[in-house]
């Protein structure tokens, strides 16, 4: 089933939000890695966050992991880094219910802890 990276960024476009389609990104994501490669005239942005939502094989029900950054990615800004290593911070578990509700969880902070230490 397919998953979607969402990550919001700033630099010439503020809040501008980008959305990829990825084939398959595992059961669990415990961590992610984000970069570029400091090329072009103004090269290095501020990432806001990375919302990575996994669909279930059901179709019904999904998964959004939340990885806040709130850093630069730049060579003259911040500690100067172009690549973060993110981890969730939130998890949001969604589903359809009997009479087409969405219904949303959000996994407890100590599962997250639990799960991803």
């Amino acid at each position: 089933m397919p998953s979607f990276i969402t990550f919001l960024y700033l630099n010439l476009f503020p809040f501008l939000m980008i959305t990829i389609q990825l084939d398959n990104v595992g059961d669990v994501i415990e961590k992610i890695r984000i970069g570029h490669d400091n090329k072009g005239m103004t090269p290095g942005w501020h990432l806001d966050k990375v919302e990575v939502r996994r669909l279930k094989e059901d179709g019904e029900t999904s998964t959004t992991y939340t990885f806040p950054c709130n850093r630069w990615l730049a060579k003259d800004e911040d500690d100067g880094s172009v690549v973060r290593e993110l981890v969730p911070h939130k998890v949001i578990e969604e589903s359809v219910t009997e009479d087409g509700e969405v219904e949303t969880k959000e996994v407890a902070q100590e599962m997250l802890e639990r799960k991803y230490a």
